[in-house]
């Protein structure tokens, strides 16, 4: 069982119905959904220093790094797959550090969508 998340840049508020929406369709690559962003580059260069992809890694740095699989990435989006433990731990930091990009975060776990700032309504 892995844990999920997806991140995307949305010009206006969106809500969870709609953020799954985009999730299942990024699933099936369909990445028509989103338009390509230079946050989400931005995004995905700062997770790398962090937490590089695993394909980057050794056998031995596999067992410490928190993916179970390679990112769906796209111009527009990112899809992270986590092993369960260190999702739940890791969740938070990766919603903060999407917020900084001003992206949406999606988890299909809560069926939950997080808006940066820029989009919070009040």
């Amino acid at each position: 069982m892995s844990f999920d998340l997806a991140f995307w840049h949305e010009a206006r508020p969106i809500t969870s119905e709609q953020a799954v929406q985009v999730y299942w369709q990024l699933c099936d690559a369909d990445y028509s959904v989103v338009k390509p962003h230079e946050a989400v580059a931005l995004f995905l260069h700062d997770l790398t220093q962090r937490y590089p992809p695993i394909d980057d890694l050794s056998e031995e740095e596999v067992d410490e790094s928190p993916w179970s699989c390679a990112w769906d990435v796209s111009p527009g989006s990112v899809i992270v797959c986590m092993t369960w433990p260190s999702g739940r731990a890791l969740a938070q930091f990766f919603i903060q550090m999407a917020h900084r990009h001003n992206l949406v975060c999606y988890d299909p776990q809560r069926a939950q969508v997080y808006l940066p700032p820029s989009l919070a309504q009040p």
